[in-house]
């Protein structure tokens, strides 16, 4: 069973979270979403889905990820 904010299981990882303070600035969010093959990216404040190159990207405040813990 994998719980919100798991990782890894063993030795597979089974969700990548990326943080950071803003993906406000243009360059920053596509040089994160290019490096983020899918799962979560973790803000500030920030919350929004999307899809790249048929990816699922979750965009969350930190607040309301943490309270998945």
């Amino acid at each position: 069973m994998r719980l919100p904010g798991q990782v890894r299981s063993g030795r597979t990882i089974v969700q990548a979270v990326q943080v950071m303070q803003s993906l406000q600035d243009d360059a920053t969010r596509q040089r994160e979403m290019r490096g983020l093959d899918e799962g979560t990216i973790v803000t500030a404040s920030e919350s929004a889905e999307t899809t790249i190159d048929g990816r699922a990207v979750h965009i969350v405040p930190t607040a309301e990820w943490l309270e998945e813990l």
